[in-house]
């Protein structure tokens, strides 16, 4: 199998497991032997300003150039919208991550 094959499947598997992983541990929780609890948190869901696309997000945020992307897997990141400045997208950027810090369940921009 030629090895571009052997990095996508590779890239599907690790991705699929993440978020199996992360919607088991969103309904349980776990207590470690030293009394710590480990247990899922809320994950806050975005809309963009033209109602278009709603993601679920990870917990990464970033900006290039005018677009805002959100991390909405273990390594898989999406565009949500394209902004008239970089300002205005590193804005934006600033409150989806005060809404996740907020554990707010839903944004929109």
């Amino acid at each position: 199998m030629k090895e571009e094959y052997l990095d996508d499947i590779r890239g599907c598997i690790e991705e699929t497991l993440g978020n199996v992983l992360d919607q088991f541990l969103s309904t349980h929780e776990f207590k470690l032997s030293d009394g710590t609890i480990i247990q899922g948190r809320p994950m806050t869901k975005v809309m963009n300003p033209e109602k278009t696309k709603l993601l679920i997000c990870y917990g990464g945020l970033r900006v290039d150039g005018c677009t805002l992307i959100v991390q909405t897997g273990v390594s898989c990141w999406e565009n949500l919208c394209y902004f008239e400045s970089h300002e205005a997208a590193v804005d934006a950027l600033k409150k989806v991550a005060e809404a996740i810090k907020q554990e707010i369940p839903m944004l929109e921009l």
